[in-house]
Order: structure tokens, then C-alpha cells, then sequence
């Protein structure tokens, strides 16, 4: 008598089976979506590393007066923002801690905009100076961040450091080239010769730095879906080599991970933060320099609005790419849910701007014009820039594959 077969019966959830159909679509439009966050982060950072130089021309205005409207604007925006949208997994004390990583943030923004003033920091250290951030954000991934950083990840990261270094090496060298200029180096005077200009650039780099720790703690506080491992063997492999799970600190149930906070709220907490912060340190500086018409365009609108000698069109063009660029970076910071990455995007601004300064000049009035130059910081800009560029593929594959691990 001939046994019936029995139909194979199939072990997978139909659950399971819908989530795999589906998951190619959802995968590509996170795809696409990370892509779209980073250009428009790209973009506005170019502008801003582009503008700051020409606003801190001598002929230029003071940049703090833009730069001070453009953070009331941010913070205005993000706290509408947070009042329409509920206030809910926002843990006890993330605020204060929110609050500190603006604070760090608005720092590093005074610090920065008294070290490009005239007669500081020398123009042609300005942008490759800017390439030290990554060095620190590769430093806190492992002080700072609750990551554990894969080998992969760091290895993009070292690729996107040798980007940049190739493409500003020459231009850190050349003191004879400033916004497409050729210009004489300056005179040494006795603030030069007590070190005023090494005391500026040490400035400048330690908010760069600043600049840097606070988005690695800002990315503490955005919430990373764990993988679901298929054992307890991989999961635990995978959590110590290439698995972006955060490091299991306290008891379970106040584990990181469990909690997130309201991206807007914190958003506008950090950014109201950096403004109270900055207006403080501006008029701490006003003071002690004794330089009141600083202070001016911190109590009156109108003085900013109506003269020029303290407020031009170089700083408005810093004020429009500012605000942008500090919702760009924290929106694709809660995209990529990595400091790193979100430093390495930021840092392709400064090949790009290496080929802006080939093609465009300033002239003394602050005014661009088009000056084709086949220069040194042209052909080493276009060296680095696909280097950089393979980093940036290289994180947003491992971002999709881990994206990959936890949809599946």
C-alpha cells in the first residue's frame, strides 16, 4: 500500500515572508533618502565653509550678527517644531544632557567666529584646519560614543581622513594663495612673534573638536533598533565586530536602547542652548576687548539690518547656509545613527571648495568673479575627492547592510 506524501510544511511566519517581500522597497527608499539628507548636508556645509573665509574678510562685515539671526531663526523653527509634536520617550535627565551638547555646540560657533576675525587666524589655514574634526570624531567613537565601532567602519573612516588630507595637504602649505587670491604673506608684528596666531589656530581646532563631541553626543540619544540575531553565537560575534548595538551599560530595563528622545525637543533644547551660549561669549568678548560696536548688533535689530559696516551680503550668504547645514547635520545624524559618518559627509565640503576657490576669486570689495586657475590646490582638491568620495560609499554600504540585518 503506497503511503500518501505529505505536503512539505513550510517553518517561515507569514509574518516574516510579507517583511522580506517588502523589505527591498523599504531598504531603497532609506537608501535613497540617507543619499538625499547627505547632499543637501554636503551642500549647505560647502556654502558655509565657502562663506565664512569672505565674512571674516577685513573688508567684510562682523559675521556674529548674521550668524546670531540665523541661530534664533533655527531654534525658533525647531521649537515650533517641538511644540506641535508630542513630547514622549524623552528618558530623565537627557534634557540637561541635550542641553549640555548644545551648549558645546554653541561654543565651538564663538569660538570659531572670533578666530576668523581679521588679524587672527591666517586665511590659508582656515578649511584644512577643518579636516581635524574628523580626526576627533574618529577619537570619541571609541571615548565617547555607546557604539561599538566595526573594522569596516573604521577603515571608511581612515580612507575619508586620507581624502581630505590629499586634498588640503598643499593648501595648509600655501600662505601665498587666500579666496583664489595670490596675496603677500603678512607682515610679522609683535602679536605674530608672541604667538597670537599659533594661540588663534590652537582656538580654532579646539572648537573644531568641540564641534565634533557634540554630535557624538548627540548620537547617544537617538534610538538604534537592534539586529535580531539568528543565534547567540552571532549576535555575540557580531556585536563585538561589525554589529552597530550599543554597548550594554547599566542594568536592562535603563538600557540606552529602551528610551528616545523627542528628536525636535532635544533639537531646539541644544540649539537655544548654543545661542544663549554664544550671545554670552560675544558679549564677554565685547567687554574685554572693549570693542562695544560688537555688542551693538547683539541689542538691536535695526543696527544690524541698516548698516552696512557691520552686516553684509557675505554674512547673509553665511546666516542661509548656517541654519541649513545645522538641521542637515542633525537630521542625517539621526539617519545614519553614526558620528562618524555624519563628520565624513560634513568633511566633503572641503575638496569641494579647494575646486570653488580654482574657478572663483574675491575681490576686495567681497564681490566673486569668475577666475579659471589651473592651480595646485585645483589638481590636489580633484585628487582627493574621489578618495573621499569611495570612503562615503564604503559607510553607506555598511549603513545598508546593517539596515539589511535588522529589517530581516
Amino acid at each position: 500500500m503506497e503511503s500518501e506524501e505529505e505536503p512539505l510544511v513550510s517553518d517561515s511566519d507569514p509574518a516574516e515572508s510579507e517583511a522580506e517581500a517588502a523589505a527591498p522597497p523599504a531598504l531603497a527608499a532609506a537608501r535613497n533618502h540617507l543619499v538625499v539628507c547627505g547632499a543637501a548636508m554636503a551642500a549647505s556645509g560647502t556654502a558655509l565653509v565657502v562663506a565664512l573665509p569672505m565674512a571674516a574678510a577685513p573688508a567684510s562685515a562682523h559675521l556674529p550678527c548674521p550668524f546670531l539671526l540665523a541661530t534664533v531663526a533655527t531654534a525658533a523653527c525647531l521649537c515650533g517644531l517641538a511644540l506641535g509634536l508630542p513630547r514622549k520617550g524623552l528618558r530623565r535627565g537627557s534634557l540637561g544632557s541635550v542641553a549640555r551638547a548644545g551648549a558645546f555646540q554653541g561654543a565651538a560657533a564663538a569660538a570659531v567666529a572670533l578666530a576668523v576675525q581679521p588679524g587672527r587666524l591666517l586665511c590659508h589655514l582656515q578649511v584644512p584646519l577643518m579636516g581635524v574634526g574628523l580626526a576627533f570624531a574618529l577619537a570619541f567613537c571609541f571615548l565617547v560614543c555607546r557604539k561599538v565601532v566595526s573594522l569596516r567602519r573604521l577603515l571608511s573612516g581612515l580612507l575619508v581622513i586620507l581624502g581630505v588630507f590629499v586634498s588640503v595637504d598643499l593648501q595648509l602649505c600655501n600662505e601665498f594663495r587666500c579666496l583664489g587670491n595670490q596675496v603677500t604673506p603678512p607682515k610679522k608684528s609683535a602679536w605674530l612673534s608672541n604667538g597670537g596666531h599659533l594661540f588663534w589656530a590652537a582656538v580654532y581646532v579646539l572648537a573644531i573638536g568641540l564641534w565634533a563631541f557634540s554630535c557624538a553626543l548627540l548620537e547617544n540619544f537617538f534610538l538604534l533598533t537592534k539586529a535580531k540575531p539568528s543565534s547567540l553565537l552571532v549576535s555575540t560575534v557580531e556585536t563585538w565586530t561589525a554589529a552597530p548595538d550599543l554597548l550594554p551599560r547599566g542594568a536592562p530595563e535603563e538600557a540606552p536602547w529602551r528610551a528616545s528622545v523627542d528628536v525636535a525637543a532635544a533639537l531646539a533644547t541644544a540649539q537655544l542652548a548654543a545661542l544663549v551660549l554664544f550671545a554670552i561669549v560675544s558679549a564677554l568678548a565685547a567687554v574685554l576687548l572693549k570693542d562695544m560696536s560688537t555688542w551693538y548688533w547683539l541689542l538691536s535689530l535695526c543696527w544690524c539690518l541698516w548698516q552696512e559696516a557691520t552686516c553684509n551680503w557675505s554674512g547673509w550668504i553665511l546666516s542661509a547656509s548656517y541654519a541649513p547645514f545645522l538641521y542637515t547635520t542633525c537630521h542625517f545624524l539621526r539617519t545614519s545613527e553614526s558620528a562618524l559618518f555624519t563628520t565624513a559627509t560634513a568633511a566633503l565640503a572641503l575638496p569641494v571648495s579647494g575646486i570653488w576657490w580654482s574657478l572663483f576669486r574675491a575681490d576686495e570689495q567681497g564681490h566673486l568673479e569668475a577666475s579659471p586657475s589651473l592651480s595646485g590646490d585645483l589638481i590636489s582638491a580633484l585628487l582627493g575627492l574621489p578618495v573621499v568620495c569611495a570612503g562615503l560609499v564604503l559607510f553607506v554600504r555598511l549603513h545598508m547592510a546593517e539596515l539589511r540585518k535588522r529589517v530581516l
